[in-house]
């Protein structure tokens, strides 16, 4: 996350998750920088999406999980995500996307 997040230049560049059955995919786009992209092993289950999110709400809830693993849900690319430790369930971080076109 942090190295995609490198080519985010405001606060309104969204980095999109195309979440597949094989993994997630993390993209930052910029205009005049350029693209990032990082392939991230994962376990992913539902119908493949992609969701945007504000990078820097999204790390601050990844970081504040205890643990090696974090759990991600949401319904659909428009509704809010939660973010969960696996191992303990005394920690909720909600997550609103972003719309992106």
């Amino acid at each position: 996350m942090r190295r995609v997040k490198l080519l985010v230049r405001d606060t309104t560049t969204p980095v999109r998750i195309a979440l597949r059955p094989e993994g997630i995919e993390l993209t930052v786009v910029t205009q005049e920088v350029g693209q990032a992209t990082e392939d991230v092993d994962a376990k992913y289950e539902g119908t493949e999406m992609t969701v945007a999110f504000n990078p820097t709400y999204l790390i601050d809830g990844v970081e504040a999980v205890t643990g090696d693993e974090v759990l991600l849900e949401t319904v659909d690319a428009l509704k809010p995500a939660t973010v969960r430790a696996t191992e303990r369930s005394d920690y909720v971080y909600l997550l609103m996307p972003v719309r992106v076109p």
